[in-house]
């Protein structure tokens, strides 16, 4: 009785840890972003190259954006174009 209880406890603990586990990894190329993808969330490392011109001169050069963030679910679904403007409006 005892084994059936603890084989059930463990079994509930892999299921439920399940959706926290980040399954997809992917890689960018505008600059070194990385995404990691689970059910309930996306966790974006930002190494993202900006333009950024100055008003006056017209001058421009190359900045790099560095940040991590956390999004949970719905948000965790959408495209990383998305979250990039999400990103910006939060900054």
């Amino acid at each position: 009785m005892k084994k059936k209880i603890i084989s059930f406890a463990i079994v509930f603990a892999i299921l439920a840890a399940i959706p926290f586990v980040p399954f997809i990894y992917l890689n960018y190329d505008d600059g070194g972003t990385r995404q990691y993808i689970a059910l309930t969330y996306t966790i974006v490392k930002w190494n993202r190259e900006v333009g950024v011109v100055d008003k006056e001169s017209g001058e421009g050069w190359v900045e790099t954006y560095k940040g991590t963030s956390v999004y949970w679910y719905p948000d965790n679904r959408k495209l990383i174009g998305e979250l990039w403007k999400m990103e910006q409006q939060k900054n």
